[in-house]
């Protein structure tokens, strides 16, 4: 044929008219190939999600009883699916079961179905909508086409879904068709344009060349192989016998090279090797023969690229212009993560299903807003409530309502919560019971920025609140308490020291804590009683006993206190505990008792010596001074006689007078003259002295005396002049200067007395260590007047003086600076508690290192002048 334009136009016609076809049957059998891919797609998502269902159920049942397993399912389900929907294609499921006339729905589209939806809840089976949920109702499974609601044409894959044999229910896969045809419409409307422009353009190619027309053709011919080749699925042609007949690069880069593949059988190399494997193949050629829907099948490769993957195949039938089946076309899509990624969910849902069953806590699941939609058996029965009341009442009602706002605000945190929280609050449950929970609420989803829900978890703390109460009741009685309690590490590091401890040692818990006990010190006890103390209460045993401490300001204190250790569960010492009480004045006051008591004895003893040695006294001095007034008569007589005799004349007058001297001269007359009357007088001041001693102590003593009286001081301080005469005399001269004018002083005296006596004692000590070997002798001054409605008494002495440090704690209880067995450091504390105490006075002294010391006390002259 002459190749004309005319034959040009009618051949560019003819390959115009090859090339749309061409391009139709492209479309046709693509659509056709997506259309039974979609198929085979929404048939397994039935079956995975059927097996799934059932699966879930199974484990519920196993944890809980039929109802409550069967809700959980459902509310599970509708979960899942409205949480997931993101990240499947766009298919919903529907779950529904058999009611009066008709079919009533469970689940929807991701969400549970209430009683008050009238449309959903009840449908006839006459219905359009209700067809494939009446087919699986009746015992049958299969793909359909049908009009959903809006007269949308859907693809349906249905099947009768039975719960452990006792439960029957449809359900439904949908997928709407617009999302296959809209990209292969689209596609082939650009296929048709692009065949209709490549046509015109060959026409005008052809006009002007053969050859580029030809050239045209062959890059079409390799741009289709190229397509086919260059695909990144799996492409195979196989004998219904199952041997390869073409293998495209693709596939071929994942089974190995392409070369003598051709007519090697598909078992062993791109399928399993086995008789179920076989048999599977072998249904579904026979399912080609017999029908143009295509079939598709999951299997495991054996040999790609070394490693075992998964394959979704989609088989469709090739034939002749008989409709017999020659080929099988076989396209494979690689779903090894989407397996792998199943199997992981599966895995992680067995995992978590018995981590929720065996949990002490209670384990809740919610939406951005709370709704819950799984808890597990230990969240029911905490809250004393099912499943069904839970999904369709919620759980925010069940918190106290003191605690609800905080809760809501700290648990719901909507689409923008990302962050965990953790609180406490109280939950009142259904059947009325009060109790606290702390709840940790944990965004849940893929991404940390996009969360789908929330889980929580519910742990009792009722326990633990009521322990706190309890340490706070205790912590607070420990601050309460008038006894100092220390507790210490089982180092003895103060951990804990209550409010009673910073008022009697005047060190605040700050001060102390992370220290040791050893700061109170006072220095008065030895090694041996702390280490006594140590090796009581480290061996488990409770020490009891006194201490002798200092406080912060250095004076000293006396505490009874008792010492136990704190043992842990193991019988190991972890803490110890020391109780003690302060009992500064009660020593004080019982050393005051024993002395008061001792002087109350001396002076009754003084009493009593005074009282006998009077009488014979008295006898002594009046016989003296009856021997004075003789001896006077007697030598009045005598020397009359004498002067008689010498008045008489004759030889035995004479003889007489000799007689008379010479007796004179032997008992020494003269010398008894001079001598005797002198000793009567020294025997009678002597006399009188041991009279006014006796007196002295009498009135010092003052045995059986009780209360206050007017009193006058001066007599009360010669009186203990006296007393203490043998004290000072060797070592001092003691001047007084006292106001004759003084008056009379409302007091105990002999309390008075015995301070006074105290005072000269001192200070006679003080200047004996002054002077010490040496004949020199000091000098102690005492002194009274009056200053207002005050009578001052003062003792100043030249001795040794005291330090500022000494004369801070002269006062203080114990303290002493004398050797052993001279002082029991207790007299001026009793001195200054007589004055200060019992009589409202005032006592202070000051004092020059070396040059000596001045006591002064002022009492009031009347109790109404006590402390101003």
């Amino acid at each position: 044929m002459r190749l004309t334009k005319s034959n040009i136009w009618i051949f560019g016609a003819t390959l115009a008219a090859a090339i749309m076809a061409v391009a139709a049957i492209s479309f046709y059998v693509q659509y056709e190939s997506a259309y039974s891919q979609q198929r085979e797609w929404i048939w397994r998502s039935l079956l995975k999600d059927s097996a799934m269902i059932r699966e879930m159920y199974r484990s519920n049942l196993s944890i809980m009883h039929r109802e409550r397993a069967f809700d959980a399912t459902i509310g599970q389900v509708a979960f899942a699916q409205s949480t997931l929907s993101d990240a499947a294609p766009k298919a919903s499921i529907g779950i529904h079961e058999e009611a009066t006339g008709g079919t009533r729905f469970l689940v929807v589209n991701g969400r549970l179905v209430r009683d008050t939806e009238l449309e959903l809840s009840s449908l006839a089976f006459g219905n359009g909508l209700a067809s494939p949920m009446a087919l699986a109702l009746a015992g049958e499974q299969g793909v359909t086409e049908v009009s959903d609601q809006g007269e949308t044409a859907v693809l349906a894959a249905y099947k009768p879904l039975r719960l452990n044999g006792d439960i029957l229910l449809g359900m439904v896969v949908k997928v709407d068709l617009h999302t296959i045809r809209a990209p292969l419409l689209e596609g082939g409307v650009i296929a048709l344009a692009t065949g209709f422009g490549i046509a015109l353009f060959c026409m005008v190619v052809l006009i002007r060349a053969w050859e580029p027309i030809l050239d045209s053709l062959r890059q079409s011919r390799d741009s289709y192989r190229h397509l086919v080749e260059s695909s990144g699925s799996v492409i195979m042609r196989l004998s219904p016998d199952g041997r390869i007949r073409f293998l495209n690069q693709y596939g071929a880069a994942l089974f190995g090279p392409n070369e003598n593949k051709r007519n090697q059988e598909v078992f062993g190399f791109v399928f399993p090797e086995d008789s179920k494997n076989r048999e599977a193949f072998a249904s579904a050629v026979r399912q080609l023969a017999s029908s143009s829907a295509s079939v598709s099948l999951d299997m495991q490769c054996p040999t790609c690229k070394g490693h075992p993957a998964w394959f979704a195949w989609t088989f469709s039938p090739l034939t002749d212009e008989n409709d017999r089946l020659t080929e099988v076309l076989a396209v494979g899509n690689d779903i090894t993560a989407t397996k792998r990624a199943e199997d992981a969910r599966r895995e992680s849902e067995t995992r978590f299903r018995s981590i929720a069953a065996a949990s002490p806590v209670g384990i809740l699941i919610t939406d951005l807003h709370g709704n819950p939609a799984y808890a597990n058996e230990q969240f029911l029965n905490m809250f004393g409530t099912t499943l069904i009341q839970l999904l369709s009442e919620g759980w925010m009602k069940m918190v106290h309502p003191a605690d609800r706002k905080r809760v809501r605000s700290d648990w719901l945190g909507g689409t923008s919560r990302k962050r965990s929280s953790r609180s406490e609050f109280r939950i009142i449950s259904r059947g009325g019971r009060q109790f606290w929970v702390l709840g940790m609420a944990v965004p849940m989803g893929e991404d940390p920025d996009k969360p789908v829900g929330i889980v929580g978890t519910f742990t009792d703390i009722t326990a633990i609140k009521e322990a706190e109460a309890r340490s706070r009741r205790l912590a607070k009685a420990l601050d309460q308490a008038a006894e100092v309690v220390i507790i210490t590490d089982a180092d003895g590091v103060i951990e804990y020291t209550n409010p009673a401890f910073e008022k009697v040692t005047g060190y605040t818990r700050k001060d102390v804590v992370g220290k040791k006990p050893s700061i109170l010190k006072s220095g008065e006890h030895d090694r041996e009683f702390y280490r006594e103390f140590w090796e009581t209460i480290s061996s488990g045993h409770v020490w009891n006993g006194q201490f002798r401490n200092r406080r912060k300001d250095g004076s000293f204190y006396s505490q009874e206190c008792t010492v136990g250790p704190v043992k842990d569960e193991d019988g190991q010492i972890v803490n110890y505990v020391a109780v003690a009480r302060d009992i500064t004045e009660r020593v004080e006051n019982e050393a005051q008792i024993r002395h008061s008591q001792k002087l109350e004895s001396i002076g009754q003893l003084a009493a009593g010596i005074a009282h006998e040695i009077n009488t014979p006294i008295q006898y002594v001095g009046d016989n003296l001074r009856f021997l004075e007034e003789a001896f006077g008569h007697i030598k009045t007589v005598l020397d009359t006689a004498m002067e008689q005799v010498e008045q008489l004349s004759g030889e035995e007058a004479e003889k007489a007078r000799q007689t008379i001297t010479k007796i004179a001269d032997e008992a020494d007359v003269e010398f008894m003259y001079e001598e005797v009357p002198q000793a009567l007088e020294q025997s009678t001041q002597g006399i009188a002295r041991v009279t006014e001693i006796v007196r002295s102590m009498k009135e010092f003593s003052h045995p059986g005396e009780e209360g206050m009286k007017p009193s006058d001081l001066n007599e009360g301080i010669r009186n203990t002049i006296n007393v203490a005469r043998n004290e000072w005399k060797y070592v001092a001269d003691l001047e007084t200067d006292l106001d004759d004018s003084l008056p009379t002083v409302h007091c105990q005296i002999s309390e008075l007395n015995q301070v006074l006596l105290n005072m000269i004692i001192n200070s006679a000590h003080a200047i004996a260590d002054k002077i010490g070997d040496s004949e020199e002798k000091g000098r102690i001054t005492i002194r009274t007047r009056r200053e207002d409605n005050w009578v001052v008494l003062e003792v100043e002495d030249t001795g040794i003086g005291m330090t500022e440090e000494v004369r801070q704690r002269v006062f203080d209880p114990f303290f002493t600076t004398k050797d052993v067995g001279r002082g029991t450091g207790q007299g001026l504390s009793i001195a200054h508690n007589v004055v200060v105490t019992g009589h409202g006075g005032k006592f202070n002294v000051r004092s020059t290192p070396g040059e000596g010391s001045t006591f002064e006390i002022r009492l009031p002259l009347t109790p109404e002048d006590a402390g101003e």
